[in-house]
């Protein structure tokens, strides 16, 4: 099950900075190796590959912005993002009994919105935590908002 390594390394608290980089390039090396592999079988209207194009920009946004803050390549482990990532693991089980137009409209939709809360994340933070819940975490959100 996908981000049981890390819940396993918080109770056990075997957490490290380089555990969470790296359980964040798995999730984007996941995703391209999925894109690559799965987007040119699938019949996907232009305007999906548009939306794709804007949550990737935003992404790369966020990604550049975290760098030039703290030095760092980093992605948040926020419950957006998590919530995008089981969505985007079922497409392909999905694809073959949801119209792909609304299928694409909602995983996009719920992608771009888990983009937009982290590069807003990235933009207010202070510091880095890549363990933010999301942008309405209180009390434990290093940016105090």
């Amino acid at each position: 099950m996908r981000g049981t390594d890390g819940y396993i390394a918080r109770k056990t608290n075997a957490v490290s900075t380089l555990g969470a980089a790296l359980d964040s390039a798995a999730d984007a090396v996941f995703m391209g190796i999925l894109m690559i592999m799965l987007l040119p079988v699938m019949k996907i209207p232009q305007w999906i590959w548009i939306y794709i194009a804007v949550i990737a920009s935003v992404r790369i946004v966020s990604v550049l912005i975290a760098y030039c803050k703290y030095r760092k390549i980093a992605m948040l482990h926020t419950y957006a993002n998590k919530v995008t990532g089981l969505i985007l693991f079922t497409v392909p089980v999905l694809y073959s009994y949801i119209d792909i137009a609304i299928l694409g409209g909602i995983v996009c939709s719920i992608a771009l919105l888990s983009a937009v809360e982290e590069l807003l994340i990235q933009i207010r933070s202070k510091e880095l935590n890549r363990d933010t819940k999301g942008i309405f975490e209180r009390n434990t959100n290093p940016a105090g908002y």
